[in-house]
């Protein structure tokens, strides 16, 4: 035997209605001993709450309502049973007369008690049985109309009633005895053993059925609803969230408690009792094989089942020095809550008894409050114990799972996962059974809670969501390699980089479905045009879409101005632009304390050699304990470039930076590579990383033009005045030659000081070997000392840069 139930949208339309008909047909055909429970047509419930109080407060509205509500179920018959409507209508219309004298009555007592809503509530179920029952009889199905005040029995506690399982049971079976065949049976309704009638609260359909399978000792239950089953998460707020094939009844227990609204907590109870399946199916899609909630599920690949949360709660903390080791404390607290019929939701207790803390609904907050300060008035009065303390706008998250018992790392690997997304833990909660863990964390981190951790336990591949501004050379060369490497970097390092933002000074979009990186250029003309600084900080407050990286390709000041925004709104930023981080010591300082503190990281490899590891070694050093006594660089490519070339004799100084300025090595006004401040800026961040505090103005540029070519109106007025200087520039390459010398622009780095001068080096230093635009930087430590680090390799371009902002978005991912 099978019994089935249907909810509320499973039934809302005649066209649903037929579909549940089609699940009903089919299943007889499997199995013809089955019942079926149905909840009321959606909203109807909410409807008649909502007349029965306008009613009772002599609003005439109720009346229209009323209507409305006939109306649809009368419409409802005749598109159903067109030829067959009469008698059904006729029915329906003595239902909603009876209803109508009722709410009536209502209406001229001006009083509203529990026991009327209940009755009132009931009509719905009752009139979707009915009409479902007759429709099925139109299709030549034998149904019996089967009103569960007849079969179930409860106390006389209205609104929420609990069935009196041995006086239920004789019924049902005596019902069964003499009625074979299919029954409709109306869910959420019962009656005392007086005749008054009950309701078993909202999800009670579903106790119906349970409570039904458990006394005919069905098979299975099937709770046939409108999604595919019990969900790892709400898909609402975890768009990866994937139907669950099995749970245990405990799991569902916990999932259904902590906010899973598919199985209603009651529900579980009877079935698991009696060892009974209960399947979740969708009506809509009735070939999938929804979830199986059994005693022995099948073996999960994750430790843990599902997340849920509730979204909003509120924590009372009762504390003090004169609750340790006092016995009875606890007891006190929960009796109170208990006597004001105020459930505790979740509990954390310090080990040292010194604070609780308890989980209530955010209407309850202040009577429990007022409850416990009561109780402990005289307590607090001698300052043994606090006043309550209340938060408000909070929210539980509970991650379940039975193999989570005895499973190491689980509280581990949750709270990593909150810490890489910035999210505080307010309070936190673990059973001795280890099969579930809760966390109290800010309502406004609940999302982005649920999506950290729902990644860390069920995702295979970790998706980093991408927002890329600037489409020059080196974001084109990026969003090629991107195209490129997607499949082998998610297959090698389980990492999904996922572009979700683009944008350059003409357009920007923002697309969460992803933006494929061999297309972005059609698409990117597609969104918005001259998108400001702020543009993807706008959409990202509504996005919540797991951990965000915004990669910023430019050499905008007004872009490099956002990342302080980035950081506090828990976004990671890889940053080929150093403006930011070599203007202003403070600004620097305030951007490595905010991803610090915020467990983001701030990632700039690129700001000093491109995709030269240069920055990298540095922390390895220094986080190992060495000391940097001293740094030697070359750290421009185009200077390096003109003096490597240079050193040969063949070309005049001036005619190096010309041909050096046609081959695209330096910007299209030399001057900005050779005034030396870019190469100051990379020098400036070297020995902030080493922890000086200085600023660009600190280090000392040995200007390598004259400065004359600086105050030239145009470049060819810069080459003319140039050429003047030309024999200079041999005769100190000469002068170097004569003594087996070559000439460098080099930055140093030593006791405190920067500075960046022309100088003549040795043909066995490293610099000496050089080629084309090759960077270099040697690193003089208390390790290295007497054999110095060197660092080699192309220091500029579109590719390497590229490549290294790539790198840094895949290290320790």
């Amino acid at each position: 035997m099978k019994i089935l139930k249907f909810g509320g949208t499973s039934v809302g339309t005649p066209e649903n209605i037929r579909q549940v008909g089609r699940i009903i047909q089919k299943s007889i055909r499997e199995d013809p001993d089955i019942s079926v429970v149905v909840s009321a047509f959606t909203g109807v419930t909410n409807d008649l709450i909502h007349v029965s109080e306008l009613a009772c407060r002599r609003d005439r509205q109720y009346f229209k309502i009323l209507q409305r509500c006939e109306k649809r179920h009368a419409e409802t018959v005749k598109v159903l049973m067109p030829s067959s409507a009469q008698p059904v209508l006729c029915q329906v219309q003595k239902v909603f007369h009876e209803l109508q004298d009722i709410l009536h009555g209502i209406y001229l007592l001006k009083e509203l008690t529990p026991r009327s809503v209940d009755l009132i509530m009931g009509f719905g179920e009752q009139l979707s049985a009915y009409i479902i029952s007759c429709f099925l009889i139109s299709q030549e199905v034998p149904a019996i109309y089967t009103d569960a005040r007849k079969l179930l029995i409860t106390d006389d506690v209205h609104g929420h009633a609990n069935i009196l399982y041995q006086k239920s049971a004789r019924k049902i079976r005596r019902f069964y005895d003499k009625n074979p065949g299919l029954k409709i049976i109306t869910g959420f309704i019962a009656t005392t053993s007086d005749g008054i009638s009950t309701t078993l609260g909202r999800g009670g359909s579903d106790l119906t059925a349970s409570f039904l399978g458990a006394v005919l000792k069905a098979d299975e239950i099937q709770i046939w609803t409108d999604v595919d089953g019990v969900m790892s998460a709400d898909p609402g707020k975890v768009p990866d969230a994937f139907c669950l094939k099995t749970l245990s009844y405990e799991e569902a227990m916990e999932l259904s408690h902590f906010g899973a609204k598919v199985l209603h907590p009651p529900t579980i109870q009877p079935a698991m009792e009696k060892g009974i399946p209960i399947r979740i199916l969708n009506t809509f899609n009735p070939k999938f094989e929804g979830t199986l909630v059994q005693k022995d599920p099948l073996h999960h690949e994750f430790p843990a089942k599902g997340i849920t949360s509730i979204h909003h709660i509120a924590l009372l903390t009762l504390q003090g020095s004169g609750m340790v080791g006092v016995t009875g404390i606890s007891a006190r607290a929960f009796s109170i809550l208990a006597n004001h019929a105020i459930s505790v939701i979740l509990i954390s207790q310090a080990s040292s008894e010194h604070s609780i803390c308890l989980a209530v609904k955010p209407e309850d907050a202040l009577p429990a409050k007022k409850a416990i300060e009561k109780e402990f008035e005289l307590e607090i009065k001698a300052r043994f114990v606090d006043r309550v303390q209340i938060e408000k706008d909070l929210s539980a998250i509970a991650l379940v799972g039975e193999s989570m018992r005895k499973t190491p790392g689980i509280a581990g690997r949750l709270f990593h996962a909150l810490a890489e997304r910035s999210v505080n833990v307010v309070a936190i909660a673990q059973g001795s059974s280890e099969l579930n863990i809760s966390v109290v964390v800010s309502q406004a981190d609940e999302v982005r809670a649920l999506q950290a951790i729902h990644e860390a336990f069920f995702s295979k591949a970790r998706k980093l969501n991408l927002l890329l501004c600037g489409t020059g050379l080196i974001g084109s060369e990026f969003l090629r390699q991107l195209a490129e490497n997607h499949d082998n970097i998610l297959k090698s390092k389980n990492l999904d980089l996922h572009l979700i933002g683009l944008s350059n000074r003409k357009y920007g979009i923002f697309r969460t479905d992803g933006i494929p990186p061999a297309d972005w250029q059609k698409i990117l003309m597609q969104g918005h045009q001259s998108p400001d600084p702020g543009f993807f900080l706008r959409h990202l407050k509504k996005f919540h879409g797991g951990q965000t990286v915004f990669i910023d390709l430019t050499a905008s000041g007004e872009i490099s101005q956002t990342y302080e925004s980035y950081l506090r709104n828990g976004v990671s930023i890889v940053a080929a632009n150093k403006i930011a981080n070599t203007g202003d010591y403070d600004g620097y300082q305030t951007l490595q304390s905010l991803s610090r503190n915020k467990g983001l990281f701030f990632r700039y490899e690129t700001n000093v050699g491109a995709g030269l590891p240069v920055l990298r070694t540095l922390k390895s050093l220094l986080e190992t304990g060495d000391t940097v006594l001293k740094i030697e660089a070359i750290l421009s490519g185009t200077l390096s470039y003109l003096f490597n070339t240079f050193q040969s004799g063949e070309k005049t100084f001036s005619e190096v930076i010309r041909e050096a300025q046609e081959k695209g090595f330096t910007e299209p006004d030399p001057r900005n590579d050779l005034n030396g401040l870019d190469f100051a800026r990379k020098l400036l961040l070297l020995m902030r990383e080493c922890g000086e505090v200085v600023n660009l103005e600190d280090i000392r540029i040995d200007p390598l033009l004259p400065v004359a070519c600086f105050e030239a109106a145009t470049v060819d007025e810069t080459y003319t005045i140039l050429k003047d200087y030309d024999p200079q520039f041999e005769e100190a390459r000469l002068s170097a030659a004569k003594n087996k010398r070559l000439l460098r622009y080099i930055g140093t780095y030593k006791n405190g000081k920067g500075n960046i001068e022309l100088t003549e080096i040795d043909s066995n230093h490293p610099f000496a070997g050089l080629k084309g635009s090759d960077n270099a930087i040697i690193f003089t430590t208390k390790r290295y000392h007497e054999n110095p680090l060197v660092i080699q390799g192309p220091g500029a371009g579109a590719k390497v840069t590229a490549a290294g902002i790539m790198s840094e978005l895949i290290i320790d991912n």
